[in-house]
């Protein structure tokens, strides 16, 4: 299940809320009251940024997989009407499209958020390595670790080329599979026809 959660992009606010609502917390700003019979909860974060890299995690290597599998789908219906010979066939391809260029968006959003946070990881670690309290330390170590394991401390984050090229390498192969494969639908007929004459 939450494997199948994190590949259609369930939001960690979903999957995760009894984690999070859960009272005991280090240093997250946390809150809860009851009236007439109804719960209500408040969790905080530091910024709009870190809520949506915590609300979006691992999504953003899930995003390029999902832009090949969509490619290979728009490849395989332009191949359709191309064969078909007629337009109509085309009309299939547009919410193909929509779908890439909303996956480009919010891949680009996500990065932009990523890059965002990581900055403000690395000042507040720099501000908080000698005068902070261990409880803080352990929460900044804690998002480097769940988001930026690779990532030493003070070097920057430049995620965008590495997501540009995984996307557009995610788009092109498939291109190339159907040029090719539409190429081999052409030539068979006329092998056939070549071999069956020789006969």
């Amino acid at each position: 299940a939450m494997f199948v959660f994190k590949f259609i992009h369930v939001d960690a606010i979903v999957k995760d809320i009894v984690i999070w609502l859960h009272p005991w917390k280090s240093v997250q700003p946390y809150g809860s009251f009851k009236v007439d019979g109804h719960r209500c909860f408040f969790v905080g974060w530091a910024s709009p940024h870190m809520y949506r890299v915590e609300n979006k995690q691992g999504q953003e290597e899930l995003l390029p997989h999902h832009v090949f599998l969509i490619a290979i789908i728009t490849t395989f219906k332009i191949n359709v009407a191309i064969e078909s010979g007629s337009c109509l066939p085309l009309v299939l391809v547009f919410p193909s499209l929509i779908n890439l260029v909303v996956i480009g968006v919010k891949l680009s959003h996500l990065v932009n958020d990523r890059k965002q946070h990581w900055n403000w990881l690395c000042y507040q670690h720099e501000m908080h390595k000698d005068t902070g309290s261990e409880e803080q330390l352990k929460a900044i170590d804690k998002q480097k670790t769940q988001h930026f394991p690779t990532q030493p401390w003070g070097t920057s984050l430049d995620e965008r080329c590495q997501f540009a090229v995984r996307s557009i390498m995610a788009v092109v192969v498939p291109a190339i599979l159907g040029v090719l494969m539409h190429c081999y639908d052409s030539f068979q007929p006329m092998e056939l026809v070549v071999s069956s004459t020789i006969l």
